[in-house]
Order: C-alpha cells, then sequence, then structure tokens
C-alpha cells in the first residue's frame, strides 16, 4: 500500500500553470504516484505541502531516521539539475545539503540548516 500523499496547494498548482502552460497538467496528474515511489526509495515520510513554489512543488518530510528534510519536485528537470550542480559545490551556512537527487523525476530531497524555517 502506498503512503498517503498530501495535496498539491492551489497557489502553487496556478504558479507552474501561469509558468509552463496546460501541459503542465500531465505532470501533475503524474505526481502523486511519483511522490509515492520517491517516498518508498527515499525513505520518507511525506508531510504538509510548503506553498512558495514557482518552478516545483515543494513538501517538508522525515526521514526513517528522525531527520527532517523537504522534497523539491519540478517538471523543469534541466533547471533542477543546474540547482543540484549548484548546491553540491556551494557548502555555506545558508545553503541546503542535497540528500538525494534523481534527475528522471526531477526530484530534489535537501537537508536545510537547523536555523532555516520554511
Amino acid at each position: 500500500m502506498d503512503p498517503p500523499v498530501p495535496g498539491i496547494d492551489v497557489g502553487v498548482r496556478q504558479r507552474l500553470i501561469a509558468r509552463f502552460g496546460s501541459e503542465v497538467d500531465v505532470w501533475f496528474d503524474e505526481l502523486p504516484g511519483v511522490l509515492a515511489t520517491l517516498s518508498r526509495r527515499w525513505r520518507f515520510e511525506l508531510g504538509s505541502a510548503i506553498p512558495r513554489g514557482i518552478v516545483s512543488a515543494v513538501f517538508h518530510c522525515r526521514r526513517m531516521n528522525g531527520q527532517n528534510a523537504v522534497l523539491k519536485i519540478s517538471p523543469d528537470r534541466a533547471r533542477l539539475a543546474v540547482e543540484h550542480a549548484v548546491l553540491g559545490v556551494w557548502h555555506t551556512v545558508y545553503a541546503p545539503a542535497v540528500i538525494a537527487y534523481d534527475e528522471p523525476l526531477g526530484a530534489l530531497d535537501l537537508k536545510l540548516r537547523d536555523d532555516m524555517q520554511i
């Protein structure tokens, strides 16, 4: 049985449709299954959606080891690939660390600094 998948924030849906056009509806239709797949593969429990995305959908998640993280998933896989590359070399207290990355699915699992609030 798949883990529960949180709802998609209406504002995020509207912003992604405005940015990518109506063809992103297919991506949204597939998103619950993709989220369930990532949850199983990366061993985390999805939490609530973070209603801020303009190029991605973002969710709180909790890894099985108890670590809080953020899942970022986007239909713009090329942009997410660049973000992954930048985060891989940008090691500051202001940048999240990449826990996992799936290029074909366009997903990043990010560890935030302890004092970072979303």
